[in-house]
C-alpha cells in the first residue's frame, strides 16, 4: 500500500516485487505507471475509525477563542508548512478572525510565532484535536506533501469547511472542498470564505459510504478475493 511514494531503491524493489500494489490518490497511481508496474495496481481507499473521529464541543472555550478560527494541525514538520501558512494567512488580513496552529512535537522549531491572530499550540491529545477541528470554522492543509491527508476526511465527518493545497486526497475530494496551487490562490479563498457553499451533508455522506476502515478493508478483500 503506497503511503507516500517514493523513489528510494528500498522503495522501488518492493513496487517490483510486491504481488499488488494499492493506491488512493492520482500520486500513487502515476507513481506506479512511472515504474512500469500499472499491472499490480489495486485501488484501496482510505478510511477512518468513525467512532474515533467525532469531535465534541470545548476547545474554543478552553483556548477562549471568541472569533471566526481557521484550524491547521498535523505536527510541526516542514511539508505541513505551518510557518508559511501562518505568513499568508497575516497578509489575508481577515477581520474578526485567528489562525489555530496544532502539532504535538516542536522538535524542529517550525511551530508559527504567536501574534494577535496565530495562536500555535502544542497539543498530543487526539480528542482536544478533534474538538478543534469539529469547532472550526474552517479548516486549512498548507502541506506540500501528504500520503492522503486524513484530516481532510475527519473535517468531512465533522462537518466542516476545508481549503488545501491541491494535492493527495484534497485533489480527489475538490467537489467537496475548495483547492488552491499557490499563496495568492489561497490568500483569495481566504478573504472570500463563506461556509454556505460547502454542502456539508454531503460531504459527510461521502465519507460514510466510501472511506471508513470498513470501505478499506472492503477494497482489500476483494483485490484477495480476485486471486482467489
Amino acid at each position: 500500500m503506497l503511503i507516500l511514494p517514493s523513489n528510494s531503491d528500498v522503495c522501488v524493489t518492493a513496487l517490483k516485487e510486491c504481488a499488488y500494489l494499492g493506491w488512493s490518490t492520482p500520486d500513487d497511481i502515476n507513481h506506479i505507471r512511472k515504474h512500469g508496474q500499472s499491472d499490480k495496481a489495486k485501488r484501496v481507499r482510505h478510511g477512518i475509525k468513525l467512532e474515533d473521529s467525532i469531535g465534541r464541543p470545548g476547545f474554543k472555550a478552553k483556548h477562549g477563542i471568541t472569533k471566526r478560527m481557521f484550524l491547521s494541525c498535523g505536527g510541526y514538520w516542514p511539508n505541513k508548512k505551518m510557518r508559511e501558512l501562518a505568513d499568508v494567512f497575516k497578509h489575508a488580513e481577515l477581520e474578526d478572525a485567528v489562525l489555530v496552529t496544532c502539532g504535538y512535537d516542536n522538535r524542529m522549531d517550525l511551530m508559527p510565532a504567536a501574534s494577535d491572530n496565530v495562536i500555535p499550540l502544542l497539543i498530543d491529545d487526539k480528542a482536544e484535536v478533534l474538538s478543534a477541528i469539529s469547532e472550526a470554522d474552517c479548516y486549512l492543509m498548507h502541506s506540500n506533501q501528504e500520503g492522503f491527508g486524513l484530516v481532510i476526511l475527519e473535517s468531512m465527518l465533522n462537518a466542516t469547511p476545508w481549503i488545501s493545497r491541491q494535492i493527495a486526497g484534497a485533489a480527489m475530494l475538490n467537489k467537496f472542498g475548495q483547492t488552491y496551487q499557490t499563496d495568492g490562490q489561497l490568500i483569495n479563498l481566504l478573504k472570500n470564505f463563506d461556509p454556505i457553499i460547502y454542502d456539508l451533508p454531503a460531504a459527510k455522506q461521502h465519507i460514510l459510504d466510501n472511506h471508513t476502515i470498513g470501505s478499506t478493508v472492503d477494497d482489500i478483500e476483494h483485490i484477495i478475493a480476485e486471486r482467489s
